[in-house]
C-alpha cells in the first residue's frame, strides 16, 4: 500500500520543476553560507578591537604630550564598540582589515565619556594568531608614505 502511495505521489510531481527549485534553493543556501562564513575567518576579536582603540588613543596622547612637554599618559577605558564596515585589505605584504565604526571612551581621571568615530587598520600576524595596529604615515623629509605597525598586547585570562 505504501509503495502505491509513493508511486502516485511521484507520478504527480513535476520532476523538472522540483529539480530546478531544489537546486536553486541549495544554491542560495550555499551562497548564503559562504558569505556569512567568510566574514568569520581571520577577523579580529572584540578584545583586539578594544585594545587597538586604546592603543590609538595612547599614541595620540604621546604625540600631544611630546609637543607640549608633558609626561603623563593615561590608559583610556574603551567600551560600546560598534563596527559599521569591515573590509579585507593588504598592508604591505600582510593581510589586514580596515574597520570603521563608533565607540565610547574615557580617561581614567576624567568623568566625561566621549563618543567617537574610528577607522582602524589592523595587520594580521604571520601565523594568523595576532594583530597589529597599522598606520599609513609620511616619511620624514619625503613625499612618500609607508605602513608602520604597533603590536596589540592581549592579556591572557588566567
Amino acid at each position: 500500500m505504501l509503495i502505491v502511495l509513493i508511486k502516485n505521489f511521484i507520478s504527480k510531481l513535476n520532476f523538472k520543476t522540483f529539480w530546478l527549485s531544489s537546486n536553486l534553493s541549495i544554491g542560495i543556501i550555499f551562497v548564503a553560507f559562504l558569505l556569512t562564513s567568510c566574514s568569520f575567518f581571520n577577523q579580529p576579536s572584540n578584545t583586539v578591537l578594544v585594545q587597538a582603540l586604546s592603543l590609538e588613543i595612547q599614541l595620540t596622547q604621546q604625540k600631544v604630550s611630546s609637543s607640549i612637554n608633558t609626561v603623563e599618559i593615561v590608559e583610556p577605558k574603551v567600551k560600546n564598540v560598534k563596527i559599521e564596515s569591515r573590509r579585507k585589505i593588504l598592508i604591505g605584504d600582510h593581510n589586514g582589515t580596515n574597520l570603521t565604526g563608533k565607540f565610547d571612551w574615557q580617561l581614567s581621571d576624567d568623568s566625561q565619556i566621549v563618543n567617537s568615530h574610528f577607522q582602524l587598520f589592523l595587520e594580521e600576524g604571520e601565523k594568523s594568531e595576532s594583530w597589529r595596529l597599522a598606520k599609513f604615515v609620511d616619511l620624514p623629509g619625503s613625499p612618500t608614505k609607508q605602513w608602520i605597525s604597533y603590536p596589540i598586547f592581549i592579556d591572557d585570562p588566567v
